[in-house]
């Protein structure tokens, strides 16, 4: 089975004007919004192998290690990408970034920009930090999120900045959009349905195709006006999808088969990619409809008020125990859990059975996934 880095090295010498952008180009563009290139584009816009050099070049191997826990193989992939001539005219026109602990907020997006004729906006998923973990469990009880909204004013920036043209001797005046793409991975796929759903300037998409993405609360799917806009997004995910099943889908799904089992799926490196695309599945395997019908019961299924306050103890017993990034919750022991939910005192026996088993499930989880990142 080929993957991501062995796309990279298939398609190394052949240019977009050969091999048009595809599924699997888009794959790497979402992958790559999870590398913050603010520093690169500084001075303006920047090609993409001077970029990925001077990122390499500019942080520690430890730094990397740290920052990518969540996904080894992306400092990899921008390794491969200093030298491969397929993306050697991509520019990196725009980089925004905003990490704020306090108001809750982990957001990224990234516009490159291929020729003349393509742009991607890649919006980033989530990090190994606490900041978006809590993030992304917010969406499940509110809408309106501030990375929601900051996704869409990317893309409506994005498309008022082009500068317009004169035709007809100065008569008409009127904008060249490239080809516009929308994408992302994880949460970032869902901030990229979000901003083509919620954008005035839906029409001027060409494509918005996501991976793994979770879905929508049923409030915001009754407030998108155009309802035609949802068969026009594709969702790609692995056989035994979690996160990209969560809450509810309107748009098409597209299954795909992946190395590995379960939340490890979650990692685009372990999917099965072909010359063009992706190796197609039949459909969701058992254990994704499994695991999505625990998730439902442990948390889904309740009011979102029920979802506030248990998602606010999830995150009290965790920063009870110290625990500030996903790779933390690899080090717990059964005992660690348990004391941390005896010693919120004010909870109910309930609460802090739920409580138990949410966060045993959250370690049971990431543990197999985090020793693939060591």
């Amino acid at each position: 089975m080929e993957n991501l880095l062995n796309y990279v090295h298939l398609r190394k010498d052949l240019s977009f004007n050969e091999r048009v952008l595809n599924s699997v180009d888009l794959l790497i563009f979402s992958e790559l919004a999870y590398v913050d290139f603010s520093l690169e584009v500084e001075n303006g816009p920047v090609l993409l192998p001077e970029a990925c050099k001077h990122f390499l070049a500019s942080h520690s191997p430890e730094y990397i290690k740290g920052y990518f826990c969540f996904s080894n193989n992306i400092p990899i992939l921008v390794g491969e990408l200093c030298d491969c001539p397929r993306y050697a005219n991509v520019w990196i026109r725009k980089v925004e970034q905003r990490n704020d602990d306090e108001k809750q907020i982990q957001f990224g997006a990234t516009l490159f920009q291929i020729g003349e004729d393509d742009m991607i906006i890649g919006y980033r998923g989530t990090d190994a930090s606490m900041t978006g973990w809590k993030e992304n469990m917010q969406m499940t009880y509110r809408d309106g999120l501030p990375c929601q909204k900051m996704a869409v004013s990317f893309l409506d920036m994005t498309i008022e900045k082009i500068p317009t043209q004169s035709y007809l001797f100065g008569f008409v005046q009127k904008k060249k959009i490239p080809n516009l793409y929308l994408t992302g991975h994880s949460k970032g796929g869902h901030l990229a349905m979000v901003a083509f759903l919620k954008t005035k300037y839906a029409s001027q998409v060409t494509k918005c195709q996501v991976f793994d993405a979770p879905g929508f609360r049923p409030s915001f799917l009754t407030s998108v006006e155009t309802k035609d806009l949802f068969s026009r997004i594709e969702n790609i995910k692995p056989q035994d999808s979690i996160i990209g099943c969560l809450m509810e889908h309107h748009e098409k799904e597209i299954v795909i088969k992946a190395q590995e089992e379960g939340l490890l799926q979650h990692d685009a490196f372990y999917w099965s990619i072909q010359v063009d695309g992706f190796e197609r599945a039949e459909g969701l395997s058992a254990k994704s409809h499994d695991t999505i019908a625990l998730v439902d019961r442990l948390l889904l299924s309740k009011s979102d008020e029920q979802k506030k306050e248990s998602i606010d103890l999830i995150f009290s017993i965790l920063d009870h125990l110290d625990i500030t990034s996903v790779s933390g919750l690899n080090e717990l022991h059964f005992r660690q859990i348990f004391q941390g939910v005896i010693e919120l005192k004010n909870m109910t026996q309930e609460e802090r059975k739920f409580m138990f088993d949410i966060i045993r499930f959250l370690v049971a989880q990431t543990a197999s996934w985090m020793r693939t990142q060591k």
